[in-house]
């Protein structure tokens, strides 16, 4: 084999290849801690998700699904810029090790704060668990980035492609079916999600002819991104346009008479043959609210925790001219909802609360009063044979019920 014949030598084989600028390989490498702890969050996730409905006792230990891809996402990115800014400056990989969790703890806590605001709050463990993952995805993207450097862009861009992906399906899935201004578009959109997602992947794998269509490409792909973000600032904005323009629901009408002649049962003025009947003596009434009282606790049950002691109180209302009302503004919950007990529980103190809700009026129907009706979604009784009984009503707050008896001014002799 003459000399002309011979394989290049491997020093020759590497003069070949041109050598990287510094700025291009520190650029990559924040792309690839960014791109694996978006990832390794989403998939973390996934499996938390399908681990959790296999095994419900996870849910009081897993993070609200959209809380984890999100808190990934944002510690990665904002690792991936402290390493560019270390490595950048001439840092050492020790100061690397210190700079990458502190950006992503620091750095995520703004995406938290929206993240709160679209939620309508979170509570307060939330915030340390949010802040844990992001410094957690942050270290392993960061650790993974140094144990094995990519040395090819395509890698790295598919890698953030998909966990960017994945990131936006899964918070999807959980926040847009409850933004109500998306309405019935929610599929659309994650359709549209998924159509980024695949070109995204298609462009970054390539290859392409010459550096003119993989410009192109990249181009078209950008504006693609674009023209769904256009759309979808748009809706939000017709959206809340109309909202305005609408302004808020007008006022419910209100009965210009005599607050004695309104009946709070059907929102209108009070029968004139309801209104003369004559209202029994105080004694009389106090015997008719103690049995109302007494049937009240009956119905709730045991179980039932009341604010007061002991349990329903009777009080007395002056109403002037010798005259007193009667009235019983109760509260009770058939269990505690807290921050952090889970949505089992607490739909099952809700619904336990609205089980002895219907019992009450049950009960108090029974001891004669008028026949239950509902008025804006809550049951609401006259006082029909209890003529010291104006109207009786249970009303629903967040985790409690409060059962509430309104007396009629009385005669005191």
């Amino acid at each position: 084999m003459t000399a002309t014949d011979q394989p290049p030598s491997v020093e020759d084989a590497g003069a070949k290849r041109p050598e990287e600028a510094p700025e291009h390989r520190i650029l990559r490498a924040a792309a690839q801690l960014a791109g694996t702890a978006i990832l390794a969050g989403s998939i973390a996730t996934l499996v938390g998700s399908v681990l959790a409905f296999a095994f419900p006792v996870l849910f009081l230990f897993v993070l609200p699904w959209p809380f984890l891809p999100l808190a990934a996402a944002s510690g990665g990115i904002a690792g991936g810029a402290g390493l560019a800014v270390g490595r950048a400056l001439g840092w050492r990989v020790t100061v690397e090790r210190v700079v990458v969790p502190a950006a992503a703890g620091v750095a995520s806590f703004p995406v938290l704060l929206a993240v709160s605001g679209i939620t309508w709050g979170v509570p307060p463990w939330l915030w340390v668990a949010w802040i844990v993952a992001a410094v957690a995805a942050a270290m392993y993207g960061h650790r993974r980035t140094l144990r094995h450097p990519l040395d090819e862009w395509r890698p790295v861009l598919v890698r953030l492609l998909v966990g960017a992906g994945l990131t936006v399906g899964i918070s999807a899935f959980f926040l847009l079916p409850s933004a109500q201004w998306l309405g019935g578009a929610v599929p659309t959109f994650l359709a549209l999600g998924g159509v980024l997602l695949l070109s995204g992947i298609l462009v970054s794998l390539g290859p392409f002819p010459s550096r003119t269509s993989a410009a192109l490409a990249w181009a078209g792909f950008t504006l693609l991104v674009a023209s769904v973000l256009a759309v979808m600032v748009g809706v939000t904005l017709q959206s809340r346009l109309a909202a305005i323009e609408v302004g808020p629901p007008p006022p419910p009408t209100v009965w210009a008479g005599d607050p004695a002649d309104f009946d709070p049962t059907s929102d209108r003025p009070r029968d004139p043959s309801v209104i003369d009947v004559p209202p029994p003596t105080l004694d009389v009434g106090r015997a008719q609210f103690a049995a109302l009282a007494a049937a009240t606790l009956e119905a709730a049950g045991p179980e039932a925790r009341w604010r007061d002691e002991p349990g329903v109180v009777v009080r007395e209302v002056d109403c002037g001219d010798g005259r007193t009302a009667l009235r019983i503004d109760a509260e009770f919950a058939m269990g505690e909802i807290t921050d952090v007990t889970t949505d089992e529980q607490d739909r099952a103190v809700t619904e336990a609360n609205l089980a002895a809700a219907d019992r009450i009026v049950l009960a108090w129907s029974a001891a004669g009063l008028g026949t239950p009706e509902v008025l804006h979604g809550e049951p609401i009784l006259g006082g029909a044979a209890m003529s010291a009984v104006d109207f009786a009503k249970v009303d629903f707050a967040f985790g409690v019920a409060q059962p509430r008896i309104e007396g009629r001014c009385l005669p005191n002799g």
